[in-house]
């Protein structure tokens, strides 16, 4: 931290730079997490502790999250930041991670605990922290208090680690917002438990489909139907049941009402099909199932009768059919959202479709924070 002219150190600005090579500063000092490309080489869990009763917050939060590293296999290391009582938990990669994954990895931490800072995580230019030994400006160091410098001098945990706690990090965000959600729903993912694998699913017991369900699984739609609406009508019952991801997918191999996700509409002949790649079949369900069950949850189709109605299923299918529409379109315009600013309005836009289809209508408001 630089020093005003009478001395003082400017707290939470490191406005100069030097190699790790060079003589320690002699007041505060961090490290920058990601290199120049923005992916990230350490990870850093900042549990801010600017009061006192904070501080117990802060040691609290701090052990939480080690417990939880220590049952995963990620070699980490605690230290008590200074004398304000925070924590850091440090954890070295032995390959570098992009910041995506970082990103997500602080948002959910941030939902769970409020005593933890997100900053330095969710900016790979200049997110920085400091590390074991560096002087606090309250006084005091940085200390290590639980485990070991190998952790960072030594790593052995990689990106696998961090992707793997992110998921369950999901599923412990998706538990905690299902047991206080509203009554009227939440559309957000987060509002609804997720499997091992992260994918969410509706907290029913389980139980068999519905005649109307089954019926539409086994009938393919003709060649000039609508067949991702079709599709989505299926999910809706498959994910009203009770059913997971993985019963989906299961279904998607053969079932003749699911054929969306096998195949496309060839381009050059209407009335034939071109066999869909791997990765294309999974995005498509992955997304289409993640829809059906914000839209069961959101309440829609709580009535286990719903779907059986034809004004609820027709009405299901228009929406459905625009929203697949529009996302292909969006899909296909990738330099779109490359641009700055660009990977926030896909998310506005996946928000937006999510709500046309929890609302079933195509005209939807939002507020704008």
């Amino acid at each position: 931290m630089p020093r005003d002219a009478a001395g003082e150190l400017v707290t939470g600005t490191y406005s100069h730079t030097c190699r790790v090579t060079d003589v320690a500063p002699d007041g505060p000092w961090a490290v920058h997490l990601a290199d120049r490309a923005g992916d990230f080489h350490l990870i850093a869990l900042d549990f801010d502790a600017k009061t006192e009763n904070a501080a117990a917050h802060a040691a609290d939060d701090a052990a939480t999250v080690s417990a939880l590293l220590e049952t995963m296999g990620v070699d980490h290391l605690v230290c008590s930041s200074g004398p304000t009582g925070g924590r850091h938990i440090w954890i070295g990669l032995a390959q570098p991670i992009s910041a995506d994954v970082v990103s997500e990895l602080a948002e959910l931490l941030s939902s769970l605990h409020a005593s933890f800072d997100p900053s330095p995580l969710t900016n790979k230019a200049t997110g920085a922290v400091r590390p074991p030994g560096a002087p606090h400006a309250a006084g005091g160091r940085s200390e290590p208090i639980r485990g070991s410098l190998d952790a960072l001098t030594q790593p052995r945990s990689g990106p696998a680690h961090i992707r793997a706690l992110v998921t369950r990090l999901r599923q412990k965000a998706g538990e905690a917002a299902w047991a206080t959600r509203s009554p009227a729903g939440d559309t957000n993912t987060a509002a609804v438990p997720h499997d091992a694998q992260g994918h969410p699913y509706v907290p029913v017991t389980r139980k068999h489909l519905t005649e109307n369900t089954a019926a539409a699984l086994h009938t393919q739609p003709e060649p000039d139907e609508d067949h991702s609406a079709h599709a989505f009508r299926c999910l809706l019952g498959i994910a009203r049941a009770g059913w997971r991801h993985s019963d989906a997918q299961s279904l998607a191999e053969t079932a003749p009402g699911l054929e969306h996700y096998r195949s496309a509409r060839s381009p050059s002949q209407r009335r034939r099909r071109a066999r869909r790649a791997p990765d294309d079949t999974a995005d498509r369900l992955r997304r289409d199932w993640r829809r059906a069950v914000l839209t069961v949850a959101a309440g829609l189709t709580d009535q286990p009768a719903r779907d059986d109605a034809p004004e609820f299923a027709a009405a299901a299918e228009a929406i459905a059919a625009h929203i697949d529409q529009l996302q292909i379109r969006a899909d296909a315009a990738a330099g779109r959202w490359s641009q700055p600013g660009g990977p926030t309005d896909r998310r506005v836009l996946d928000a937006l479709s999510v709500l046309a289809l929890t609302a079933m209508t195509a005209e939807v408001d939002a507020p704008t924070r």
